[in-house]
């Protein structure tokens, strides 16, 4: 038999996903499709096809013409692709497969994932009745990119948000982290994690994340989260975002079919040793993944700029005053005008290292004196 090529699909190869598939590019000969002509990743592929991402129908005819290839998996990091990366999966049968298209919807829709496992108090639900001074924080029940998040109370125009398929959640103020796991053959292997960082006085779209170690949870929380995972069927990549509130309680904000943002899990992680892209590649040959965690002496991390307006040295000096070290500036492919309502509103990341994980008020007053808010 005639030896195939393995090669990796990539749905989206914007800027953050440009340095996983130059990490891919190494073994994998690479596919990716995007809408964007100029997008970033694409001088990374090997094939390229100008395409919505989400195009199922496109897709899978162009590649039932590439039969001198093996298709080893699929790649994608953004919610808004996941049902069509379910999709795909299934119909070309690969050796690796994510959750089914049905139990992605069932994660992606807020209003259900919030309602299961009530009893345990873990996962934050929908709140259908509170007092008038409850601050709540309003989601649509399906969305991505903290797009139409907002903080309200009853008497900020709550019918209209019934109206239009929102869900409220109770407020909480405390630590927000991201774990990430692999559940393959039968095992749940748990990958680095992230702490977020917000400042909800400028906006609800995280301002930047620190990479941390991996013992953030205690033993009976990270068990019940992969009780949640087994009953549910979910495979392949899961991201938890859990809060440690300041009462000391841990909440499971939400779970999903896809690791943390790939400026988290492939460049910050990637510094200190080892991409998720890495870790998922290892498993999948070895059955195994890296014992690799965070170097303790530095702890990489970002900053998103929604305004760019400084000087490189003036953006170092900032980030020297607050004990943090400058790695490099990302500037995003396309521009915008200075709008913090979602994360397509990102104009630059600012990475940098530091020697002690930073607090919640160290990290906002940085991000707010590097994006002149004050």
């Amino acid at each position: 038999m005639k030896y195939k090529k393995e090669a990796v699909i990539f749905l989206g190869t914007g800027l953050v996903q440009a340095d996983t598939i130059k990490i891919a590019k190494k073994k994998f000969f690479t596919i990716g499709f995007d809408k964007n002509q100029r997008s970033p990743g694409k001088k990374y592929c090997d094939l390229f096809y100008k395409s919505n991402a989400n195009n199922f129908d496109f897709i899978i005819k162009k590649l039932k013409k590439l039969n001198y290839l093996k298709f080893k998996f699929i790649w994608s990091n953004n919610d808004i692709f996941l049902a069509t990366r379910a999709k795909l999966e299934s119909r070309l049968k690969l050796q690796f497969k994510n959750s089914s298209k049905k139990v992605v919807d069932l994660t992606l829709n807020k209003l259900k994932f919030g309602n299961l496992y009530k009893t345990h108090k873990i996962i934050i639900p929908n709140i259908k009745k509170f007092k008038n001074s409850t601050k709540v924080i309003c989601k649509p029940i399906k969305s991505s990119g903290s797009k139409n998040v907002e903080i309200i109370t009853y008497n900020n125009n709550l019918e209209k948000f019934k109206k239009n398929n929102f869900i409220f959640q109770e407020y909480h103020e405390g630590d927000e982290y991201g774990l990430n796991f692999i559940s393959y053959k039968n095992k749940i292997f748990t990958l680095n994690s992230v702490k977020r960082y917000f400042d909800h006085n400028q906006t609800m779209v995280p301002i930047g994340s620190v990479s941390t170690n991996k013992n953030i949870i205690p033993k009976i929380i990270k068990n019940l989260i992969i009780k949640i995972v087994n009953d549910l069927k979910i495979v392949g990549k899961i991201k938890v975002d859990i809060i440690k509130t300041n009462k000391g309680k841990f909440k499971i904000i939400e779970i999903s079919n896809r690791f943390h943002g790939e400026i988290d899990t492939t460049i910050t992680f990637k510094k200190n040793g080892l991409s998720t892209f890495e870790n998922l590649f290892n498993l999948i040959e070895n059955n195994n993944i890296s014992k690799k965690i965070i170097n303790k002496k530095r702890y990489y991390g970002y900053i998103n700029l929604f305004r760019d307006r400084l000087k490189l040295k003036t953006y170092n000096k900032i980030l020297n005053q607050n004990n943090l070290k400058f790695v490099e500036k990302i500037n995003r492919f396309k521009e915008n005008k200075n709008k913090i309502k979602s994360t397509q509103d990102i104009r630059s990341y600012i990475l940098f290292y530091a020697k002690k994980i930073p607090t919640n008020k160290e990290f906002v007053k940085t991000f707010n004196s590097l994006n002149g808010f004050i």
